[in-house]
């Protein structure tokens, strides 16, 4: 896929969250082979309904295509109570809000294959940078499958620190647990 410039990456609105569940689904469709597959695999569109209810979903668009998508929540640590769907929309309209704390966290992130190599990722990070930083939020957190061979690195080489791991279908370092500093 040729992209000519940067994406767009735009709040994902309550009607595109079936094309976020498509694009999860393709995203992640390479991970069948695993043993154990990914249970994004599994999900429905009431499921990805569910969890953007507690945040919200990027959409990302390069050369007219819908290419990537990602989940996120933020977790004030005290100030902002509320992750209302209002106070996300005001700070990707560039609200800035007083600083806590508090953790944006992630998840789902995924680029097409066919889109991928082109710096997508990476835009995606830095609006969610942007997001937390709005937010008045200090850190983007997730958890990511160690099984996928190129999670650990991907992420190391973007300034995120691997706070540990967890334990999942009796895999002792099924998921890693990651963190980076958001500077507000």
């Amino acid at each position: 896929m040729h992209l000519p410039g940067p994406a767009r990456i735009q709040l994902a609105t309550l009607s595109q969250l079936p094309l976020v569940h498509s694009l999860m689904l393709q995203g992640f469709a390479e991970y069948r082979r695993y043993p154990r597959p990914s249970s994004a695999l599994a999900e429905s569109v009431e499921d990805v309904q569910a969890a953007v209810a507690k945040g919200g979903a990027l959409l990302s668009t390069a050369a007219g295509t819908s290419v990537g998508t990602a989940r996120f929540r933020p977790d004030w640590k005290g100030g902002i109570t509320s992750s209302s769907r209002s106070l996300i929309e005001r700070a990707v309209a560039g609200e800035r809000f007083p600083t806590t704390q508090g953790t944006l966290w992630f998840s789902r992130m995924t680029v097409l294959p066919a889109a991928r190599g082109h710096g997508l990722g990476d835009q995606m990070l830095q609006w969610l940078d942007e997001l937390a930083r709005n937010l008045g939020l200090t850190a983007l957190e997730a958890t990511v499958r160690s099984q996928q061979p190129d999670n650990r690195p991907y992420y190391v080489a973007r300034g995120f620190e691997i706070l540990g791991y967890s334990e999942r279908y009796g895999i002792s370092d099924m998921v890693t647990h990651i963190r980076r500093r958001v500077f507000c």
